[in-house]
């Protein structure tokens, strides 16, 4: 069964990496990390800051620039055990 989940910043800068969390215990499958613009946005202001969240800012950035520059809405994280992607949300 499918699930999707919007993440907000907390997911990318409080967290482990997102292909290190443990997804399995959530019981679904495939598992879709809804990104909206709002939290887009906010991880872009981290990008050139001089703190903790730069490099995890660029990080997200690296992968959702990945998505736009081959016109695709979603990157996969992880491939099975359960699937894991993140889906850009339409503006």
């Amino acid at each position: 069964m499918e699930i999707h989940l919007v993440a907000d910043t907390n997911l990318f800068f409080e967290c482990k990496p997102l292909d290190q969390l443990p997804w399995q215990e959530l019981g679904y499958d495939p598992i879709v990390i809804l990104l909206a613009k709002p939290v887009l946005d906010e991880i872009d202001k981290h990008k050139n800051a001089n703190s903790r969240t730069r490099d995890r800012a660029l990080e997200i950035f690296r992968r959702v620039r990945q998505m736009l520059k081959f016109s695709v809405l979603e990157s996969e994280i992880r491939t099975s055990a359960p699937k894991v992607v993140l889906r850009r949300m339409p503006a």
